[in-house]
């Protein structure tokens, strides 16, 4: 047995482990679990627009200034 079966062996059982592992944890699908087991490129990340962050950072600040006034208030 050469050095490539070897990694190939151990390649194939981290694959296995890692299918048990999902099954255990209650992971239903096993494609993402085969994606990164094949090293599959990651897909970009969303972005999102300025105008979305700062309607996000607007309503955050609304929440906190309520809290504030309520603790104020008490």
């Amino acid at each position: 047995m050469d050095r490539a079966d070897i990694v190939a062996h151990i390649d194939a059982e981290i694959v296995r482990l890692k299918k048990a592992r999902a099954i255990l944890a209650g992971v239903a699908s096993t494609e993402r679990l085969a994606a990164a087991a094949t090293n599959a490129p990651k897909l970009a990340k969303r972005g999102m627009s300025a105008a979305s962050r700062a309607k996000i950072a607007q309503g955050q600040k609304e929440r906190w200034a309520e809290i504030r006034k309520t603790k104020k208030a008490a």
